[in-house]
């Protein structure tokens, strides 16, 4: 599926070993598309996610777009920018969420 998330990986033995940073596509569905268009049930589909995955912190399970990352020698930034409509020019995103590992 194409969604966006954001998680720790940790080792066998719980130790913080580094974060992963997941893309949403801009075009191509993600769990959303088994929920019908039902916006209550993507919301509880990504609160219980994010409840019982514990290294889990960010998952945005319907909407569409792409990921910035900019890198320093100390940290690792993510920003998660969604379109809601790919039809018309210009295209306009917003910000979803905003990750830093350092």
């Amino acid at each position: 599926m194409h969604n966006a998330w954001y998680s720790d990986l940790s080792t066998s033995a719980g130790r913080r070993a580094g974060v992963e940073f997941a893309c949403s596509s801009v075009s191509s569905p993600g769990f959303e598309a088994f929920f019908g268009g039902n916006a209550a049930a993507v919301q509880g589909f990504e609160q219980i996610n994010t409840a019982l995955i514990n290294d889990l912190h960010y998952l945005d399970a319907s909407r569409r777009g792409h990921l910035e990352e900019s890198f320093t020698s100390s940290a690792a930034t993510g920003v998660w920018k969604y379109v809601s409509d790919l039809t018309t020019e210009p295209v306009a995103t917003t910000t979803g969420r905003t990750e830093t590992y350092a």
